[in-house]
């Protein structure tokens, strides 16, 4: 999903930046890194 978002990223960069949807797809996934981490983080210490 990453390399997908990455190569589109670097396919498109001036139109998803006109129309914010880099914007918008990077939040989610910082977001989802987050989520991920803290679930990691989670099964790390039981």
């Amino acid at each position: 999903m990453v390399r997908w978002w990455l190569e589109k990223a670097a396919n498109g960069e001036e139109e998803a930046r006109e129309n914010g949807e880099g914007a918008k797809m990077e939040r989610e996934l910082i977001d989802g890194k987050r989520k991920t981490e803290g679930t990691e983080n989670a099964f790390s210490r039981e």
